[in-house]
């Protein structure tokens, strides 16, 4: 069990639940995404890089995850 204080794994980004954004996506981010669904958007873009074996998200993946994420 862990102790106080302890980093515990989460099931998401790059095993710690730490995904490195890169400054120009996440000024993006907060310029497309209203910032009431920001920390919903931003779990599941960082959902799909971890799946992708990702471990930062840069300006040109965070515009294909928002493409990938648009209704059609």
């Amino acid at each position: 069990m862990p102790q106080f204080g302890t980093l515990v794994p989460d099931h998401g980004c790059n095993g710690f639940g730490l995904m490195d954004w890169q400054p120009e996506a996440l000024a993006a981010l907060k310029k497309d995404v209203p910032f009431f669904v920001r920390p919903a958007v931003r779990k599941r873009v960082e959902a799909m890089a971890d799946s992708e074996g990702r471990s930062d998200i840069d300006l040109g993946y965070y515009q294909s995850a928002k493409q990938a994420m648009a209704p059609s």
